[in-house]
């Protein structure tokens, strides 16, 4: 059983709340050489900011139950070093997100294009209804026992020094939602055919019996979402027509008016309406959480 774990990289944002969200289970201690002032304060707060920065090597022992690494942790970082030499149990934050949550269902939203609004949306309207979620995404990190989902922010890129493959990779989910894909050349992906492979696979690791949902007027993901793959249900949504200058959101055969401005809100409205459905959230409810929502 995990007890005491080590954070190697706490000025990580995404770390630093997953401390915070923790903190009250765990024992946790942590290091880093910078720490932002704002997320300096928010681990004071919750005695969590290290006396010093730096590096401490020789603070690690046996006794850790697990280290949890900060995405720009270097291969030969001195902690690092010292961990695996004394064969601790060391996590990448995503495998260690997967430990949290192995008996909750998991449900990823990957994709780098309105990524942050759908997430935000599902969030309100889940919050809206008081709804048993918990979250794990780069604004808002949730992790208690009762729960039985996770909603959980899945990026593409590489995040551990010893695992090279993409942090969503590790979540192994049961429900997916892709938004829009919208390459850049990184050091991750040279070339917009390994992007799109990426999503791919990761649409192909989805189990029997699992979901996915995509906008099928994205001609990438419409490629990917159609791909035959056994007793995975794929749930492509797609907008009506506008008519008398209002917005119009396809549902079956009929068009719903939505007063929402923009074509792109438009899909993130409708890509949440098609998972939160899968949560126990009908439309009626789904309507009248979004009166409410700001992007």
């Amino acid at each position: 059983m995990i007890k005491k774990i080590h954070f190697i990289g706490i000025g990580d944002p995404i770390l630093s709340q997953l401390a915070i969200a923790i903190h009250t289970i765990y024992q946790i201690s942590s290091s880093d050489t910078v720490i932002k002032e704002t997320i300096g304060q928010n681990l004071a707060t919750f005695h969590l900011l290290p006396e010093e920065n730096g590096w401490f090597p020789e603070k690690l022992h046996a006794g850790i139950d697990a280290i949890i690494l900060g995405k720009n942790i270097s291969i030969d970082n001195p902690e690092l070093l010292r961990a695996k030499a004394l064969g601790l149990k060391i996590y990448s934050y995503p495998e260690f997100i997967y430990e949290l949550s192995s008996d909750k269902q998991r449900i990823i939203v990957a994709g780098n294009h309105h990524r942050k609004t759908f997430l935000k949306l599902i969030s309100h309207v889940l919050d809206f209804h008081k709804k048993s979620v918990n979250f794990f995404t780069f604004q808002r990190v949730s992790i208690s026992e009762e729960a039985p989902v996770i909603i959980i922010e899945a990026e593409e890129n590489v995040v551990s020094p010893l695992r090279r493959q993409p942090a969503f990779m590790f979540y192994q989910h049961h429900a997916a939602v892709f938004c829009g894909l919208s390459w850049e050349k990184s050091a991750d992906y040279h070339t917009f055919e390994q992007y799109v492979k990426a999503f791919d696979v990761l649409a192909d690791s989805t189990p029997k019996s699992g979901l996915l949902i995509y906008n099928e007027e994205d001609d990438l993901l419409a490629v990917i979402g159609k791909k035959e793959r056994e007793d995975v249900t794929a749930l492509g949504y797609q907008l009506g027509e506008p008519k008398d200058s209002k917005n119009f959101i396809k549902s079956a055969d009929t068009n719903i008016s939505v007063h929402f401005l923009g074509e792109e809100n438009r899909h993130v409205i409708l890509g949440a309406k098609t998972l939160l459905a899968k949560l126990g959230i009908t439309d009626e409810a789904f309507y009248q959480a979004i009166e409410t929502f700001e992007v």
